[in-house]
């Protein structure tokens, strides 16, 4: 017994000395002379060196090579992580990677905006703290004050710390992204600190929902969407160009298993970021005011289409996609599909300048709204009310749901032809049917069945009084409309430009579409207490 606990037989110096004597037979050489040592740098690999030093084009190689490694060091003083929880105080503990403290109720990313203090992150990192503590690049905590914008269309928030002199990081003009360049996130993934991922820019433009506390919808407007790679703890963290400026903050992911937010599956190739103009204009905002404050148009406005710009012969403005029973913009006159160039003297481009507006203009105020509709240019003054608690954004979801919505109700939108239908059985009978058929030139259909809209369709399907266009009854399995994602219950309000109001709309519209034809259609869809428009461009 005495010599198993001997220096010797311990399992540990036997583990060590193996290695040990791993390395020492390795670094070893024998020759007919005997043994004799050899480095570890004796015999360079030809193959590498010669293709170093002869192959087109690994110089431009090594620049981007180093491009990215620049760019790291430059930025990564810049951002911070974030940790959000109860009595939290400042720890000297050093922790493994991706190990949390104890308290720690949520934790994100962010990045020093001005250099006294001010950090820009995500709302939803921070939401439901007093408090936080923010974690430097350099291994500084400090406690910080947070100041939220308290509105369900801005992820935006700020985080005060007491500091001064700290690594600004600069923000770019996002409006000069394009897609394809390269793009690098910043942040704590999992809350593995300095992390930082390298990408494209897959997309401009997206719209999308996500989840936020105490079961908030936030949605999401004019979204940059990347491949770098984004996983949980990345919200608030800057999306960079090669150029070392913040085109966007990370905010959210497509998650492949539940299609929702910052799901804990992580990131597969498709994330979203706000594009630095809004975070820029969020946070100055707030720094100069301590909160926002949001005017009530009463609509869910979008961006027009590449087709619609084409068919209507405008670029720009915000088409307006649905239009509340009761609010200012449907007791002025405002109906669905007109498209808003201004309000008094500021230009409309799209949907997130009307947004944006609406930051800038005091409940209470009259405006003038100048539209087009129905390629006549109109204009028309609104009362601009206070925005009602109820009031949550309809814009297009394109990649995720919020909380709480049951995820059969757009799921054949994310996943179109799997044959769900979250409203169960379809009404029969339907008034009418289209015949499909295939040669180029031929009259195109869409493979529905519709009707116009009676009490018992809308009751059937949830769709509120006031709201009219043709009803899809069935739809043909394999038909363009399968294909695209439509299903029974479904309302087309909108075909190719033409407003649908009625069956017959409808079957007047698609007289004219011939195979081939390249068409956009927009409809509405309903559930208890939940809405959804969807626009989609196809070809017949």
């Amino acid at each position: 017994m005495k010599e198993q606990n001997s220096f010797w037989t311990k399992p540990a110096v036997w583990i060590v000395g193996g290695v040990g004597i791993g390395v020492f037979a390795t670094a070893t050489v024998l020759t007919g002379s005997g043994l004799k040592m050899a480095s570890a740098q004796s015999t360079p690999n030809v193959k590498i060196a010669q293709y170093a030093s002869s192959t087109p084009g690994y110089a431009a190689l090594e620049q981007l090579d180093s491009a990215f490694a620049a760019v790291s060091e430059a930025v990564s003083p810049s951002v911070v992580h974030i940790k959000v929880g109860d009595n939290l105080k400042p720890s000297t503990k050093a922790l493994l990677p991706g190990q949390t403290e104890q308290g720690i109720r949520s934790q994100g990313s962010g990045f020093i905006y001005r250099a006294d203090g001010w950090i820009v992150t995500n709302d939803h990192v921070v939401d439901g703290a007093k408090e936080v503590i923010v974690v430097f690049n350099d291994g500084r905590e400090l406690s910080g004050k947070v100041i939220r914008s308290g509105d369900s269309r801005n992820d935006v928030a700020l985080v005060k710390v007491e500091a001064n002199d700290l690594p600004v990081a600069t923000v770019a003009d996002s409006g000069k992204v394009r897609v394809g360049q390269f793009a690098l996130a910043f942040g704590s993934p999992f809350g593995l600190e300095n992390s930082v991922t390298i990408g494209h820019i897959s997309a401009l433009g997206r719209a999308s929902l996500a989840g936020g506390g105490a079961g908030t919808i936030r949605s999401y407007a004019g979204m940059i969407q990347t491949d770098a790679p984004i996983n949980p703890g990345n919200s608030g963290g800057p999306l960079v160009g090669i150029s070392g400026e913040v085109i966007g903050v990370n905010t959210s992911i497509y998650s492949g298993s539940s299609a929702m937010g910052m799901g804990e599956s992580g990131n597969v190739g498709i994330g979203f970021a706000i594009p630095g103009n809004q975070v820029r204009l969020i946070a100055d905002r707030l720094i100069a005011r301590g909160k926002l404050e949001r005017g009530y148009f009463g609509i869910a406005p979008g961006d027009l289409t590449p087709y619609e710009q084409k068919q209507l012969g405008i670029s720009k403005g915000a088409v307006v996609r649905q239009v509340p029973e009761t609010g200012p913009a449907k007791a002025a006159g405002i109906m669905e599909g007109d498209i808003i160039t201004s309000i008094d003297k500021l230009e409309i481009r799209g949907q997130q300048d009307l947004l944006n507006a609406m930051l800038d203009i005091k409940p209470g105020s009259m405006v003038t709204v100048n539209f087009i509709r129905e390629k006549q240019n109109k204009s028309v003054s609104v009362k601009i009310a206070e925005l009602p608690k109820e009031a949550t954004a309809q814009v297009q979801p394109q990649q995720q749901l919020p909380n709480g919505i049951d995820p059969k109700f757009f799921k054949r939108f994310l996943n179109p032809g799997d044959g769900t239908d979250p409203f169960g059985d379809a009404p029969t009978a339907p008034e009418r049917a289209e015949k499909p058929s295939g040669k180029i030139g031929d009259k195109a259909t869409l493979g529905i069945a519709i009707k116009s809209l009676d009490d018992t369709e809308r009751k059937n399907y949830k769709i509120p009084a006031g709201k009219s266009g043709a009803l899809v009854q069935s739809v043909e399995t394999g038909s363009l409309a399968d294909r695209i994602g439509l299903q029974p219950g479904d309302l087309i309000t909108s075909l190719n430009g033409d407003n649908i109001k009625s069956a017959d709309d409808l079957l007047n519209t698609m007289r004219a579409a011939k195979v081939g034809d390249k068409g956009t259609i927009m409809i509405e869809r309903y559930a208890e207490g939940q809405s959804f428009t969807k626009s989609m461009n196809f070809q017949f």
